[in-house]
């Protein structure tokens, strides 16, 4: 009897730790992310931020009917081109998406933590959750290239 209350117990704070841990890696990944966003921008030009920029703003003015003779992951520029207003510079929308990657990248993250907790026990998964956050993902989320979404999937 007192087994089964210890282990039910152990099993609810296990639960409540798992969940302040993803919440503190959440917070702490999102605040260095967009703190390296503004302090170490990244010019439209580097990488292939420029042509995911310029696909999404096709995508949008097509009324989505274009398609790109490169071979490039659909679905990023899909969900720029939902952020894109018309009359936008070409640095408005390069900050709007570089700050929507990193947001997704945060988004990505809860659903790994809940495929990681599927397979594991919640400080496995949460450490599993923090090696992906900080030694992956944090170098890609501040540009707006696809790299976020591709290593996800």
């Amino acid at each position: 009897m007192a087994d089964d209350v210890s282990q039910r117990v152990l099993r609810l704070l296990g639960g409540r730790a798992a969940i302040v841990g993803l919440l503190a890696i959440l917070v702490l990944y999102g605040f260095e992310a967009h703190g390296r966003g503004r302090v170490q921008s990244s010019p439209a030009n580097l990488g292939d931020q420029s042509a995911y920029l310029g696909y999404a703003r096709h995508l949008y003015e097509s009324n989505y009917t274009v398609t790109e003779d490169r071979n490039r992951m659909p679905v990023y520029p899909f969900l720029l081109s939902l952020i894109y207003r018309p009359g936008m510079s070409e640095d408005e929308f390069l900050h709007a998406a570089q700050t929507f990657t990193v947001n997704l990248s945060v988004l990505l993250l809860v659903a790994l933590f809940l495929i990681f907790r599927r397979f594991f026990p919640p400080l496995p998964a949460l450490a599993l959750l923090a090696a992906t956050a900080f030694g992956v993902f944090i170098y890609r989320a501040g540009k707006a290239q696809a790299e976020v979404l591709f290593y996800f999937v």
